[in-house]
């Protein structure tokens, strides 16, 4: 059935934890630095048009690609951590079964959403906020990236995370890399260079995608024989215990960024009712906002599969270790980006937009309140890469639910009943600081609970 390389094995069982982590972690988040700059590249040449209908337009679609990245953390996210803690406990049989299941599963998946979306696109965006002057460019936008983009992006997401759980991080990295760069270079092609604005910035997308995914078929067929992970449909074969399994910690991930994308539609759409100007801030801000989440999900994934593997072999000692340097490597992005936040909110502004100052003022002012809650999101979202890993489903599914449903959308809309505009931006700040007890009390109980069966276990 095969075996995990004497490489792979070393790094997961006798590396030293800092090196191992930052083994795993450094092209993990170099990959998401580039998929930062490759999502935020379409904001940022849509603003040099200086049109502000068509950068509101860009930040309202950018929802739906939410959608997309919810199917790729369900299956990406619960196979990788499946993937992971079979290779821990040396059930080598399982890997492909559950690698050839995520994968095609969520093709499947995908392809029924883009459907869905075609069909129910024009509501949808009303939904969103999307008024008179952007309706047609969100319309554009959507079509081009999700309805018949849908399909590379998620391939790509699942491929990257497949191969990221066996421990081939720096492949994975080079993948997302690749196609950010990529969409980088055919933006301002499209955009300018062809004169298609919004649209154009849709193409280079989804062609930035279809390569990506070209990449990773090649990178599985240069690594065939030693890759246990496999995209091949002989494998396919939806068991119940790999099926539940992947479900329980893929869809806590897939419910998170579904309710994150209610949340932001929510925003959205109350933010619409003070004017686009308010809404293109808005969006610029919310783009601003992946910087420190693309920094926390590249240290997530990369000790996501160090994390399992040392659960599921009985390594408790290490798991613990690799997961409180990583966390300590989070936080420090979390502050350096909450400084910078505070110090040059209008500079980073400006990145995205600079024909109108009003625009630019506003977005300052939602950047000062949003960079603070940044370190407690780290902390938040690590702990729950703790949950996923170990396989603990109804924590993080509850964690999942605390923070868009029962906190995030209600304080959304009770702040700006009460403060207005302003209040909406605030909301996230309150939501992660409740959260945060949330977690802290969830993450002491498992650690209790775990210590328990540990010391019950008989001595070797």
């Amino acid at each position: 059935m095969g075996e995990l390389s004497a490489e792979k094995l070393y790094i997961f069982e006798k590396m030293k934890v800092p090196g191992a982590v930052m083994k795993l972690v450094v092209p993990s988040v170099l990959s998401q630095l580039v998929t930062l700059i490759y999502n935020v590249a379409d904001t940022f040449f849509v603003g040099r048009t200086g049109d502000t209908y068509q950068v509101a337009a860009v930040s309202m679609a950018y929802t739906l690609y939410f959608v997309l990245a919810a199917i790729g953390s369900l299956y990406g996210i619960g196979g990788g951590s499946l993937i992971s803690r079979y290779l821990g406990a040396r059930r080598i049989d399982r890997v492909k079964k559950a690698s050839s299941f995520s994968f095609y599963a969520s093709l499947l998946t995908t392809l029924a959403v883009s459907i869905l979306t075609y069909l129910t696109l024009t509501p949808v965006l009303k939904v969103l906020g999307a008024s008179e002057n952007t309706f047609g460019f969100c319309w554009d936008y959507c079509f081009w990236v999700v309805v018949i983009g849908g399909l590379p992006t998620v391939a790509a997401l699942v491929m990257g995370h497949l191969l990221r759980s066996e421990g081939y991080s720096r492949q994975a990295g080079f993948g997302v890399a690749f196609g950010g760069i990529l969409n980088i270079l055919l933006d301002p092609v499209f955009i300018f260079g062809l004169h298609m604005g919004v649209k154009g910035a849709a193409i280079a997308t989804l062609i930035s995608n279809v390569l990506a995914v070209g990449y990773y078929l090649l990178t599985f067929r240069a690594l065939r024989g030693k890759l246990l992970v496999t995209l091949s449909p002989a494998h396919f074969r939806p068991e119940r215990e790999i099926v539940g399994q992947v479900f329980m910690i893929g869809m806590p991930a897939f419910i998170s960024t579904i309710l994150t994308t209610c949340a932001n539609t929510l925003s959205f759409n109350l933010i619409s009712g003070y004017g686009d100007v308010p809404v293109a801030a808005f969006g610029v801000t919310k783009k601003m906002d992946l910087i420190p989440m693309s920094l926390c999900m590249g240290i997530a994934n990369g000790i996501l599969p160090l994390i399992a593997y040392n659960y599921s072999s009985g390594n408790h000692r290490r798991m613990r270790a690799s997961f409180w340097f990583g966390m300590g490597i989070g936080l420090c992005f979390g502050f350096l980006y909450l400084a910078a936040g505070r110090l040059f909110g209008a500079e980073l502004v400006r990145l995205f937009i600079t024909a109108d100052e009003t625009t630019v003022a506003c977005g300052e002012s939602f950047v000062h309140v949003e960079c603070l809650a940044v370190p407690f999101m780290v902390v938040n979202n690590l702990m729950n890469t703790m949950f996923q890993a170990m396989g603990k489903g109804v924590p993080s599914l509850i964690l999942s639910a605390c923070r868009s449903a029962l906190l995030k959308m209600p304080a959304t809309i009770l702040m700006n009943a009460l403060i207005g505009l302003i209040g909406i931006i605030w909301s996230q700040f309150a939501t992660e600081t409740a959260m945060l007890i949330v977690t802290f009390s969830l993450f002491a109980w498992l650690m209790r609970r775990l210590k328990r069966k540990t010391d019950a276990a008989p001595a070797e």
